[in-house]
């Protein structure tokens, strides 16, 4: 049993994007070239991943974005004051992995998957990856598969099984998540809510990847999620979860955020706010009134949009933010 999850195409695509943009000797260079490259080195390209991922920005498959990773384990490591610290960085975390010999993937494939914030959230991998969303909708596909067995189970439990098996949260939506989800119709995989999403990794959009948003409330932490409470996720559309094997996990690219018939709770984002990689959800912002009427400043997620003729409109979603 593969207890991670290397995509070589993924990779050898996210190393090529990542050295055409900075080295001009690479240009022309193709995927299979690139592959002739590095185990004419003696090296599988797994190991060349896990050699120069840190100063690339390359990522070893779809669902688990090396950058993206790293601020939020940044967030994370603020939350729970590490170190009695709440400035960390991602440029930080990864000197801290360096420090340890492993790249941002080993950490988390050891350590990271299984890993809460202050409020008990899992660290997501990926703004394309809601964890605390996946171990739910697998909690609740359990309940169809055996309530008997698995009803007295919360959400945390998998997040243990999942460890005891050796095994991450991606790796386990890769090898049986998704043939699970498929086959019992229980929708696993959404993109990150905004509110707690990271900055998008600019090299997916070099690569022609675009993650929309999730307008949805954050899913809830996995300790809070008991068995009859668990539920699918509610936009499998954004990355695949309710895929055949044939297509997921790969990631499907809508142009913007899409609204699907069976989303029953998505909430749409207010006119003036697309979310893509090429303008992203931002932290703004905003000047609104308190409950007295008095003009208070606030910090919001949402977007500056500039009109045609020089003015200017901020849009904003309820979600507050910090500055």
């Amino acid at each position: 049993m593969r207890s991670t999850f290397f995509d070589e195409s993924y990779y050898l695509r996210s190393k090529l994007t990542s050295l055409k943009a900075n080295d001009s000797r690479y240009v022309s260079w193709s995927a299979e070239q690139m592959k002739q490259s590095i185990e004419n080195s003696g090296k599988s390209l797994e190991e060349d991943f896990n050699e120069n991922s840190a100063s690339e920005g390359t990522s070893p498959n779809s669902y688990f974005n090396t950058n993206e990773y790293l601020a939020a384990k940044a967030r994370q490591m603020n939350s729970i004051h590490k170190d009695e610290r709440t400035d960390w960085t991602a440029e930080q975390v990864a000197e801290e992995f360096k420090k340890e010999g492993v790249s941002a993937y080993e950490y988390y494939h050891e350590k990271g998957s299984f890993e809460t914030d202050i409020n008990g959230n899992l660290v997501n991998p990926s703004n394309a990856f809601d964890a605390n969303g996946y171990v739910q909708a697998k909690l609740a596909q359990l309940q169809i598969l055996d309530s008997a067995q698995y009803g007295s189970m919360n959400a945390m439990d998998v997040v243990a099984a999942i460890k005891q098996a050796g095994m991450d949260l991606v790796s386990h939506f890769a090898y049986y998540g998704a043939k699970e989800a498929s086959r019992d119709n229980v929708p696993m995989v959404q993109t990150v809510s905004v509110s707690d999403r990271v900055v998008n990794d600019s090299l997916r959009s070099a690569m022609g990847e675009n993650v929309p948003g999730n307008y949805n409330a954050p899913s809830k932490a996995p300790f809070a999620v008991k068995a009859e409470d668990a539920k699918q996720v509610v936009k499998p559309q954004d990355v695949g979860g309710l895929t055949d094997t044939s297509v997921s996990p790969m990631v499907f690219n809508p142009a913007k955020p899409v609204s699907t018939p069976q989303d029953v709770s998505y909430v749409a984002p207010p006119a003036g706010i697309e979310d893509t990689n090429e303008s992203p959800i931002e932290c703004v912002s905003v000047t609104t009134l308190d409950a007295s009427g008095n003009a208070i400043t606030v910090s919001q997620y949402g977007k500056t949009v500039t009109n045609s003729d020089g003015t200017s409109n901020t849009y904003t979603l309820k979600s507050p933010c910090f500055l």
